[in-house]
């Protein structure tokens, strides 16, 4: 059995086997599945994690905790000894940085909010537990609405 196989020499040639034709395919595969399965690529994933340094992640973390507003930031920023640029610069990313975890909290509890009215529209269906008709239809639904909205708040905010 004579398949076609791709070569740079020549538009095409004949390989010996099927198991010559299978070799070729598996080493093709190995060559591109970084690149097409695996996602991989040169270029940085982000524009905030390609420029974050791990000690900003933790003066992140430390003003999250501490509550810190964009004044007191750069008042510590400077104290540290950086420069006005450098400030400028840490700031954006730590806005950066709280956009991006509140849109993860959001996106949480979008996901959370839809499985609880999944789950509550199964169970009023299925009526699992006649007694708890009214909390399936009323209550779980109510709760999976609330979810859902404060999740959209986070996103949009």
């Amino acid at each position: 059995m004579n398949l076609p196989v791709a070569n740079r020499e020549h538009k095409t040639h004949e390989a010996a086997g099927f198991g010559e034709w299978v070799q070729l395919f598996v080493k093709k595969f190995y060559l591109y599945k970084k690149y097409f399965i695996l996602g991989y690529s040169n270029k940085p994933k982000s524009i905030v994690m390609s420029e974050m340094n791990p000690t900003y992640h933790e003066f992140f973390s430390q003003w999250s905790h501490l509550g810190y507003s964009v004044e007191q930031i750069e008042a510590d920023l400077q104290d540290k000894g950086f420069i006005k640029e450098k400030v400028d610069e840490i700031i954006q990313l730590y806005k950066k940085h709280r956009s991006a975890a509140k849109s993860t909290r959001g996106f949480i509890c979008m996901v959370i909010g839809a499985l609880v009215g999944f789950t509550s529209c199964m169970f009023t269906l299925l009526d699992i537990f006649p007694e708890m008709r009214e909390f399936n239809m009323v209550g779980l639904t109510s709760i999976a609405i609330g979810l859902v909205v404060l999740g959209c708040y986070y996103v949009f905010e």
